[in-house]
């Protein structure tokens, strides 16, 4: 028999199980949208393949390519990050001491974690205006597809209101 240790299990599973059925809602509303859009909806299947049809969908292909290589720095610092992490627990169980780069790499990659962190979450609300704006949706509506994209996604995909309006190109007057 199964017995949780104060909950933690249960909400572990729980949650676990909330976060893919959003994840499917998402992709359903997104494969809706896309092929409103006049693309197929199985490129919503395939990782930053996705991301790179929605930018083209909403003609941001420049903000796509700085948020793909915003992403590649990030993961970078990330690793230099967690070797940094790893250097420090070595060394805590009695390996080599050698402080003199274990903090000024633990604060730069920490740093440029969060800095390409801010930048793919900008161009994430910039591709998510002009995606609104393609399907004739203002910005609130574009704030809700970076917050709420399962609810917002599923409105653009299967709401008989929306329509596919066509591209607005990207740094315009608006920009």
């Amino acid at each position: 028999m199964f017995y949780a240790q104060n909950g933690t299990e249960f909400f572990t599973i729980s949650l676990n199980i909330l976060s893919f059925a959003i994840s499917i809602i998402t992709i359903i509303g997104m494969w809706k949208m896309f092929e409103k859009a006049n693309e197929p909806g199985w490129k919503v299947l395939i990782p930053i393949y996705n991301n790179y049809t929605l930018a083209k969908i909403s003609e941001c292909i420049r903000f796509f390519v700085i948020h793909l290589i915003a992403g590649i720095i990030f993961v970078v610092f990330y690793v230099i990050f967690f070797l940094t992490i790893l250097g420090a627990v070595i060394t805590a169980f009695g390996g080599p001491v050698d402080d003199s780069m274990l903090s000024p790499m633990f604060f730069a990659s920490l740093i440029g974690i969060i800095v390409t962190a801010i930048i793919m979450f900008v161009m994430n609300i910039l591709i998510a205006i002009k995606t609104a704006k393609a399907f004739g949706k203002g910005t609130l509506f574009a704030l809700g597809l970076v917050f709420l994209p399962f609810v917002f996604y599923m409105i653009l995909g299967f709401s008989n209101d929306v329509q596919f309006i066509g591209n607005i190109k990207c740094f315009e007057e608006d920009y």
